[in-house]
């Protein structure tokens, strides 16, 4: 429902704090399926998650953070969580 609230106006940048938290499997496949949608449709995504696997293929870039730092930044092309 949050998601819903968020896009409803067509925002041009998209900000989403643990947006998979308490959804089932099915639900967030649908979520990321819209997310992958409106990045195709020009539009910036930032994702804050502890689930980033859902999340593969639908970013252009992962940036992995730990205690206020960036630790890692991975393409798209790279399993989230490898170093390349």
């Amino acid at each position: 429902m949050s998601l819903a609230r968020a896009i409803l106006h067509d925002p041009k940048v998209l900000l989403l704090d643990e947006p998979f938290s308490n959804v089932d499997v099915h639900s967030a496949r649908e979520m990321v399926s819209l997310l992958k949608g409106m990045r195709d449709a020009g539009k910036t995504i930032f994702v804050v998650t502890h689930q980033a696997p859902l999340l593969e293929g639908a970013a252009d870039e992962f940036v992995w953070m730990q205690a206020g730092q960036i630790v890692d930044r991975t393409a798209s092309t790279a399993r989230p969580g490898s170093v390349s």
